[in-house]
């Protein structure tokens, strides 16, 4: 198919680099009305607007946007949660049907908005329906240096279980040695003060995952009461980035008397990295 072509950066085993308002275009590859359009990437600036897709060949402002760490089809619609954050790989699918008009956007495999595109701003309407990606109309200051490692082009609306379906399969999100977690948030507890639990959970069936869980001065997770709990997927002890030892002042993971819990896992992005663990 049709070949993506460099504004500049660089191709290496991680992916193609590129600096703010590099970036890449494809021609002739996708409908202009009717796709999805899966990218994994990651950039260096999250803050204020930073262009991800410009669909109208950069005559205009609008397009699909990290604002902020959420996820923004300007002008239409946007996500309610930061999902999005600095040198993090992230996994982003948008959705267009060119027969309703729906547009939906997704962020490592979670819903972010769904919108009619009543004024088409998601319409391709450069010659051969270019797309420009990570490239903004202005030449500076809503565009990213970052790193592209995946560009994939469909010929029609995925559906949601599809999508959560190629976030299974995305792979690493942060450079450690053996792991694949996700991790989308650090708590740092260097001044929560002596003795400081991260997290403390009693009421049992709960879900941490995704955390990197550093500096506290008592252990990064306890669990108690009741059990059926799952830690999976989080940095415990280590900077987000894995390679960094960043101890909490007791333990890693306290379990006392709270039965049956579940610590990492075999799926994808499941496994477990703690530099303590106590039971």
């Amino acid at each position: 198919g049709p070949a993506l072509v460099p504004a500049g950066g660089t191709l290496s085993a991680a992916g193609y680099s590129f600096a703010e308002n590099q970036g890449l275009s494809l021609s002739g590859a996708i409908d202009s009305s009717t796709y999805s359009i899966e990218l994994d990437f990651r950039f260096s600036t999250v803050s204020s607007f930073r262009k991800i897709i410009d669909f109208q060949n950069l005559t205009i402002d609008q397009g699909l946007y990290d604002i902020n760490g959420r996820l923004q089809m300007y002008p239409l619609a946007a996500g309610s949660i930061v999902s999005i954050a600095p040198n993090l790989n992230v996994h982003v699918v948008l959705t267009r049907d060119g027969a309703t008009k729906q547009v939906v956007g997704y962020v490592d495999g979670v819903q972010q908005f769904s919108v009619t595109d009543t004024n088409d701003v998601g319409l391709l309407t450069g010659p051969n329906n270019i797309i420009q990606f990570f490239k903004d109309d202005h030449l500076a200051g809503e565009a990213s240096a970052g790193v592209a490692s995946r560009i994939r082009i469909y010929n029609r609306p995925l559906s949601a279980t599809e999508v959560s379906a190629l976030f299974g399969d995305f792979g690493k999100n942060t450079p450690g040695s053996g792991d694949n977690a996700a991790l989308r948030v650090e708590l740092n507890g260097a001044s929560a003060g002596t003795n400081v639990d991260g997290l403390q959970i009693t009421a049992g069936s709960s879900t941490v995952k995704g955390l990197a869980i550093n500096r506290f001065g008592g252990n990064g997770i306890v669990m108690t009461t009741k059990g059926g709990n799952t830690i999976a997927g989080d940095f415990i002890g280590t900077d987000a980035s894995g390679t960094v030892r960043l101890a909490n002042g007791n333990h890693g993971v306290i379990i006392a008397g709270a039965p049956s819990n579940t610590i990492g896992g075999a799926a994808a992005r499941s496994e477990e990295h703690t530099s303590e663990l106590q039971s």
